[in-house]
């Protein structure tokens, strides 16, 4: 076992290592990816609550097959009829996997306002077709399972637009419901599906492995070392370099990783 004394110099040195590190690991990794490499079309996923509205929330599955956690998602669609919004108004839930309807995952609802609109040509409905991206200022891990995630835009400042959710790639297997919709003022109608096709969405974070692994290898050593003062330093989040778990990874977490790393 490592004695105090000893441990405080070891945080000492990450601390002065850590102010002057420069290599940042990518918080990017995508986690999940639902395939869909050809746009077929959009359903409207638009909780517009305005007269004539019609408010509809699309949802798409997920599956994972280790406990991961999510910190940002990326996903494309367009809007309908004319141009785009003065702003958008997204909202994201979760929801579990229950059989014929999802059920609210808790915590599972996260507004945002910090897409980055790509525009990468035309969408099959004739509108612009835009890829979006947002990151999650805390992120949320979920165990191993089957979900659903909802992507909904709110397009109520702009009466002539409703926002639409890319979908394609019809599964092989066409009863296997990939996607589903409920719609009904303020959302309150029963889930639906008919037909087998994919959402356009990639879900970005880590799988969870080891406490103290940071660098991936399946072993806690000093060879972890290296990968954890970079994420100190870079306020990444990462499952495994967060050895005190509490959704950050930061100087708390020092103490935790030498105590983990002399045990192993």
């Amino acid at each position: 076992m490592i004695s105090e004394i000893t441990k405080f110099g070891i945080v000492c040195f990450f601390i002065l290592l850590g102010l002057v590190c420069t290599q940042l690991l990518s918080a990017d990794d995508v986690i999940f990816d639902s395939g869909v490499t050809t746009i077929f079309e959009e359903f409207k996923s638009d909780s517009d609550t305005s007269p004539f509205a019609h408010p509809q929330e699309v949802a798409g599955r997920f599956t994972f097959g280790v406990d991961s956690t999510i910190t940002g998602i990326r996903w494309t669609g367009g809007y309908f009829n004319t141009t785009t919004p003065v702003t958008d108004a997204f909202t994201i839930y979760l929801y579990q996997n229950t059989g014929p309807s999802p059920t609210l995952y808790t915590p599972a609802e996260f507004a945002f306002d910090n897409q980055t609109l790509v525009n990468p040509g035309s969408s099959t409905i004739g509108n612009f077709h835009y890829a979006y991206s947002a990151d999650l200022v805390q992120p949320i891990s979920l165990p191993a399972g089957s979900y659903w995630i909802a992507i909904t835009n709110n397009t109520n400042d702009d009466d002539d637009d409703d926002w639409f959710w890319s979908y394609g790639q019809e599964s092989v297997d066409s009863s296997i419901r990939d996607y589903a919709i409920r719609t009904g003022f303020f959302l309150s109608g029963p889930w639906a599906s008919d037909g087998a096709y994919d959402m356009d969405f990639k879900l970005c974070g880590f799988t969870h492995g080891l406490l103290g692994d940071v660098n991936l290898d399946g072993i806690v050593n000093l060879l972890d070392v290296s990968a954890f003062v970079d994420r100190v330093s870079s306020g990444t989040y990462q499952f495994e370099a967060d050895c005190n778990q509490d959704g950050l990874v930061n100087l708390l977490d020092v103490s935790f990783f030498i105590d983990i790393l002399s045990d192993g």
